[in-house]
């Protein structure tokens, strides 16, 4: 993960907040906080 990406995540996590995000290349939909409400 490149540290701006990782600067996102942690932001979110340090608020309590889930990231929402279509960027799958960036962000895994699996990983803990992270949301991707788009799916084919």
């Amino acid at each position: 993960m490149k540290l701006p990406d990782a600067i996102i995540v942690a932001t979110a996590r340090a608020h309590g907040r889930a990231l929402a995000t279509r960027s799958t290349g960036d962000f895994r939909a699996d990983e803990a906080g992270v949301s991707v409400p788009y799916g084919l």
